[in-house]
């Protein structure tokens, strides 16, 4: 009976005692972003992102053409990553987003062949 009491008294102490919380891993909280629209002539190659110590990078196609990307090259249109078009300009289209880690470290190329538009987001 001893030892079932005392076993208790430990088992209250540990009830009351707060518990430990795990470690977390957090995002830095706030990266500087900077916003650029870029509007793509029908057929014409143009950097998107040029710097190459981005922290984050996010690329989000708002026009109706497909978006063709190129890394560290020309894109070459209807090839390689692309992004969809919207069926209404202005709205959501194809985007990608790459941060911390696994952020693209690349100069990032568009075109589209018949013309689109994109808003490119860069922290750093």
């Amino acid at each position: 009976m001893h030892k079932l009491r005392s076993g208790l008294a430990v088992l209250a102490m540990f009830a009351a005692a707060p518990m430990a919380q795990a470690a977390e891993i957090v995002a830095p909280s706030s990266v500087p972003i900077k916003q650029t629209v870029v509007t793509l002539a029908a057929g014409t190659d143009a950097t998107l992102g040029a710097s190459t110590s981005r922290r984050y990078l996010c690329l989000m196609n708002i026009g109706t053409g497909l978006l063709s990307l190129g890394f560290d090259q020309a894109a070459v249109a209807g090839s390689g990553w692309a992004l969809e078009g919207v069926s209404v300009a202005g709205h959501q289209g194809g985007a990608m987003c790459w941060e911390s880690a696994i952020v693209a470290g690349s100069v990032v190329h568009g075109i589209s062949a018949a013309g689109t538009t994109v808003v490119v987001l860069e922290g750093r």
